[in-house]
């Protein structure tokens, strides 16, 4: 497990993610007791924990103490095809499943409120983070000036080589592109800047899920296990 205990002195109780060291914490794991485990050890309750059925979109969920243990440990319960979580609940945890896609986490101050993201390449390529923001407008008041955001352990620009196709598409959606590498850190911190979060507001973790053996990582091993993050307030 690692934690960011920098991202918790702003004002969340948690914000951590498994490494492989906790197993895999995926919805379909062999062992889905990790998943479970990793929460406790955390230290939270799943019971009291939200997750969500991601579709690599760019929908953002709001939720309350109505749908807490809603997809916590299985997806058949979870409230919602979706990429992102938001709350103003304290206590009540956001997770998130990644394997090199782009765990965003942003906290509101004024609210208080947080938002967890999952910002795969469709989902950075549709502005979830954009999405992340506006809904935390919209349903908690936050100015975007008291927004914090850490954009966590993923796959880096110099990892990611994908088609001349993809590269170009991304390329003219006006995002960062090294070559035939995307450079998602780069893309969703141009995104929050972009909705207002200030420069000096914004981390970047800068942990490769595919260059450490840390983590899972789906374009090391091709494999189905999962790294969870969880946010709460």
């Amino acid at each position: 497990m690692v934690t960011f205990p920098e991202f918790e002195l702003l004002g969340p109780s948690i914000a951590a993610m498994s490494d492989k060291s906790d197993g895999d914490c995926g919805y379909h794991a062999d062992t889905p007791q990790d998943r479970e485990q990793f929460l406790r050890a955390a230290g939270t309750d799943p019971g009291w924990c939200v997750g969500l059925r991601q579709v690599h979109g760019n929908v953002v969920l709001a939720v309350d103490a109505t749908r807490a243990g809603q997809g916590a440990l299985r997806a058949d319960d979870a409230p919602a095809d979706a990429d992102g979580l938001i709350t103003n609940v304290p206590g009540l945890g956001l997770l998130i499943g990644v394997a090199d896609c782009v765990p965003v986490l942003l906290y509101a101050g004024d609210g208080p409120a947080i938002g967890a993201l999952h910002a795969g390449r469709e989902s950075t390529f549709q502005n979830i983070v954009g999405a992340g923001v506006a809904a935390m407008v919209s349903h908690y008041g936050i100015d975007p000036k008291h927004l914090h955001a850490l954009i966590g352990p993923s796959i880096s620009s110099p990892a990611y080589e994908v088609s001349e196709e993809i590269a170009a598409r991304f390329e003219g959606a006006g995002l960062p592109v090294h070559g035939r590498c995307l450079d998602l850190w780069g893309a969703n911190r141009q995104q929050l800047l972009a909705a207002g979060v200030p420069e000096d507001q914004i981390t970047v973790d800068g942990r490769c899920t595919r260059s450490s053996h840390t983590f899972h990582s789906f374009r090391r091993g091709q494999n189905k296990q999962r790294n969870l993050v969880l946010l709460q307030l």
